[in-house]
């Protein structure tokens, strides 16, 4: 116990509570770096552009991303709703009809024993205030999804912390999130 004690404090500073190394070894994640006001057009080109069928956002304001025509269903999940509510609506979403586009948005953490069993892409919309709320967006996902490694794309608002606390989630995770760049066309 001793020799366990002493190898902590040697280097206190680097020390992570609850840290989970499998946290996103086999999922591909990616960085879209644009301004707040671009968002929603390039969600809506992200959506075409993936080739699926369903996409999963995470944001913290459903009403940013409500406003915009979505040519397929759009399902939503509230904090406040209760657990039935939100099953409702992961259902719905899952049995949306073949070939046609989905996709469902939460402002909050998914529920407990909500399993998609499917291969969804997840939109982090917005980056949350830290590095550790991250952390829980990015596990609750995972739990939600066993077995499947999906692509993860963040959006990060130019000229905010976001980046930074981007940055902090590779160096904690040892992981590379790569930037995907937009090609303006003209």
């Amino acid at each position: 116990m001793s020799t366990a004690v002493a190898k902590l404090l040697l280097d206190p500073v680097r020390i992570l509570v609850n840290r989970d190394e499998g946290i996103l070894m086999r999922a591909p994640h990616f960085f879209v770096k644009i301004s707040e006001d671009q968002k929603p057009a390039v969600l809506q080109a992200s959506f075409a552009s993936l080739s699926v069928e369903k996409l999963f956002i995470l944001c913290r304001d459903i009403n940013r991303i409500a406003g915009n025509s979505w040519s397929g269903g759009f399902y939503y999940m509230k904090e406040s709703m209760g657990a039935y509510d939100c099953q409702e609506v992961l259902r719905k979403f899952k049995d949306h009809y073949r070939n046609k586009t989905a996709l469902v948005t939460t402002s909050g953490v998914l529920p407990n024993a909500t399993i998609l069993n499917e291969n969804i892409p997840l939109i982090n919309y917005d980056v949350p205030n830290n590095v550790e709320d991250y952390i829980k967006r990015i596990n609750d996902w995972r739990d939600a999804n066993l077995n499947y490694h999906n692509m993860i794309v963040t959006f990060v608002a130019a000229d905010t912390n976001e980046m930074q606390i981007l940055h902090d989630f590779e160096r904690y995770y040892d992981v590379r999130i790569v930037s995907l760049t937009l090609i303006d066309e003209k």
